[in-house]
């Protein structure tokens, strides 16, 4: 996957316009990533969960956005329960994205105010590690100088990620969407663009200061960090996985409401509300949002629901 290339006020969308404008998003609403290799725990069970109600059953299935290619093919649970399933639903619909309008859009959001710079925004440690750290990765911080933190931070978790041979074309929605597509399927999304995007807004430049320093200072860019959390993936140890997730949100309770449980508890009666029909639905997000007592999971089940785990 190529990046978006930003250069004064112009941008460039690469191949995939859509597959990148929807990891942008997604990534930047959950700063804690989530690497699905086997997806499979120590009992032989997968990051994939069913509820069901009198009428029907809806799976829930915790992905990354972006893989690897040995990664293929998946388990023979999701692949079946998204065979069972008549509906995808995933954290954004990818058929609503307009590559072109939604790239002025991200743009648009993405901008410092007017003669507002980086530079005089960011603290100078700040700026000089992510000076270093863009450097690093062939990417001069001057051609960024009118984008906002959270954008750096993207940006760079997305290099680091690429870096370690992950590839949004090989996201479990990427490739579940092709497939809902293929075969006819309804696909929705559990939010839109615009919610997405606004979200990022809520922060204030000083909120996404602090996240891009802990980002440069810490958490799964740090030395062998990816590997380790794909480690966690591939034995299945989802114990070790919640702490890791959770922990990287330690030092910024407000970013955890805003980016996951506030999205949890608004995606719960949507969730209710397919359980209500008659035909069967698989959806899929970030495991972020699956696990820990915040998580959908929790949730669902003090609301009287029998989640079990495939």
């Amino acid at each position: 996957m190529k990046l978006t290339h930003i250069k004064a006020g112009s941008v460039r969308i690469a191949d995939r316009g859509k597959a990148y404008i929807h990891i942008v998003l997604c990534l930047t609403l959950a700063w804690a990533f989530t690497i699905q290799a086997s997806a499979q725990d120590a009992d032989g069970k997968h990051l994939l969960w069913e509820v069901r109600s009198e009428s029907n059953t809806v799976y829930l299935l915790g992905s990354m956005h972006m893989l690897t290619e040995d990664v293929y093919p998946l388990p023979s649970a999701m692949e079946q329960a998204f065979e069972n399933s008549e509906a995808l639903v995933l954290e954004l619909d990818l058929d609503s994205l307009e590559t072109s309008s939604l790239a002025g859009m991200l743009l648009n959001k993405a901008l410092l105010p007017e003669g507002t710079t980086l530079r005089q925004v960011l603290p100078k440690e700040t700026f000089d590690l992510a000076k270093t750290r863009l450097e690093m990765k062939g990417v001069q911080i001057s051609t960024l100088d009118k984008m906002q933190p959270w954008f750096i931070t993207v940006m760079l978790w997305t290099l680091e990620l690429q870096d370690a041979g992950l590839s949004g074309e090989q996201g479990v929605d990427m490739y579940f969407h092709q497939k809902a597509v293929e075969e006819g399927k309804e696909v929705s999304g559990l939010e839109s663009f615009a919610f997405q995007l606004n979200m990022l807004t809520g922060q204030t430049l000083e909120e996404q200061t602090t996240v891009l320093h802990e980002v440069l200072t810490k958490g799964s860019m740090e030395e062998g960090g990816i590997e380790r959390l794909v480690e966690a993936w591939s034995t299945g140890d989802i114990d070790a996985l919640e702490d890791y997730l959770l922990s990287e949100y330690e030092n910024n309770p407000d970013a955890y409401r805003l980016m996951v449980t506030d999205r949890n508890k608004a995606w719960i009666p949507k969730i209710v509300d397919m359980l209500e029909h008659d035909i069967d639905y698989m959806v899929i997000v970030g495991a972020a949002h699956l696990v820990g007592d915040d998580g959908v999971i929790a949730l669902l089940r003090k609301q009287g629901y029998i989640v079990e785990q495939l």
